[in-house]
């Protein structure tokens, strides 16, 4: 973009939305209606507008809303990607995020500049051909939430207002690949201070009915 004599980059917001669907752990992928990249899948993303976004924070924010007509209650910096080539428009800055939504949430609807969208399992997703170098974005998201995981933060945002311990403990799963041991899970549980049992409130199943917990009010992930 040329104003004034002086080029100043394009700037984004793109966002790597997770959500929980049919037990796999899915991302959220917006087919482009217009070019460039025309037809390709791509992470939901859109263009700072400085009128009405005081931040790219907040940049971000409006994208998850626009495309799925919620808030989602975590969206976190991951990286920022830059580059003359990663856009045939011109320079750019890119501000990836990364956001989880809980599956009650999910209502995702196709925008102006995309022709559909969907939840795609993440397993499929990085093998396809993404617009951009969102294939790169998607791969680093996917590190970041599992570097979290991995450092002991809970993934409360993914599951519903209440939850049994076995939904925890199947989502931290999902998002690390491989299973998460049930001994040292429920044996860590005990310990911890950012969810507590709602009183009453149970599962009932084929075995032993589930004891149902929420986050604390002070959770954060």
């Amino acid at each position: 973009m040329l104003t004034d004599g002086v080029i100043y980059p394009l700037v984004f917001a793109d966002v790597a939305l997770f959500s929980i669907q049919e037990r796999d752990l899915c991302v959220l992928l917006a087919r482009r209606a217009n070019d460039p990249e025309a037809n390709k899948w791509a992470l939901p993303g859109g263009i700072l507008k400085p009128m009405i976004d005081a931040s790219l924070d907040q940049t971000a924010v409006r994208i998850i809303r626009d495309k799925v007509g919620v808030s989602a209650g975590c969206v976190e910096q991951v990286r920022l990607f830059s580059g003359a080539t990663r856009d045939p428009r011109g320079y750019s800055l890119s501000q990836l995020y990364c956001a989880l939504l809980s599956k009650d949430q999910v209502c995702a609807v196709a925008g102006l500049k995309t022709s559909e969208v969907g939840w795609v399992p993440v397993k499929l997703a990085t093998d396809k051909e993404l617009a951009f170098d969102h294939g790169v974005m998607l791969t680093e998201a996917l590190q970041f939430l599992r570097a979290k995981i991995k450092h002991r933060a809970l993934p409360l945002h993914l599951l519903n207002a209440t939850f049994s311990l076995l939904d925890l403990q199947d989502a931290c799963s999902l998002i690390l690949g491989s299973p998460v041991d049930k001994s040292s899970f429920r044996r860590r549980m005990k310990a911890e201070t950012c969810i507590r049992p709602v009183q009453g409130q149970f599962r009932e199943g084929a075995y032993r009915p589930a004891q149902l917990y929420q986050a604390t009010p002070d959770f954060q992930f």
